[in-house]
């Protein structure tokens, strides 16, 4: 993703995701299980499990994915493989300790990522070249902030529901 929309992204984010979902935390993850530039947003429950969102961005395209998941070990998921490759099925991961999909996968078999501008792999040459020229910072934001929107809208409505369940059968 090019820098302008990785940083606007970054920014409305997680600031939208502190408004909307102020029981999610913005972590400094490390280590080999996480991917750098990502970022990570925890919940803590009272006993001692964590449930994570993290935005997921495409280093090569204008598009990103949300993931969540859980550790019962209160600690980003330490997963060799991510996203798992067990789908949500409401059964089988709630078993797991730890766990990680992609959002997406809640309510579509489609890898589905929010696009911030759509890659034209067939483009002329000036398209291309228009695809590669720096942009404003307002632009940036303009762009990127109805994505970030209905990005968050979108765990609220599935992801928090999924978070429930998850703590309801692992009471």
């Amino acid at each position: 993703m090019r820098k302008e929309y990785g940083k606007a992204l970054r920014s409305l984010f997680g600031q939208k995701i502190l408004k909307t979902l102020p029981e999610f935390s913005p972590v400094k993850v490390s280590g080999i299980y996480f991917i750098p530039g990502n970022r990570a947003f925890e919940k803590k429950l009272t006993n001692g499990e964590s449930h994570w969102i993290n935005l997921n961005i495409d280093p090569k395209f204008e598009r990103f994915t949300v993931e969540i998941g859980w550790s019962a070990l209160g600690r980003w998921p330490e997963l060799s493989m991510c996203p798992s490759p067990i789908r949500p099925d409401h059964n089988i991961e709630f078993a797991e300790q730890e766990y990680i999909t992609r959002l997406p996968f809640l309510w579509t078999t489609d890898d589905y990522w929010f696009e911030i501008e759509a890659f034209n792999p067939n483009g002329d040459l000036e398209s291309l070249m228009r695809q590669m020229a720096p942009i404003d910072s307002d632009k940036a934001n303009e762009r990127v902030e109805p994505i970030v929107e209905e990005c968050v809208a979108t765990i609220v409505e599935y992801a928090n529901p999924y978070f429930e369940e998850r703590t309801k059968r692992n009471a």
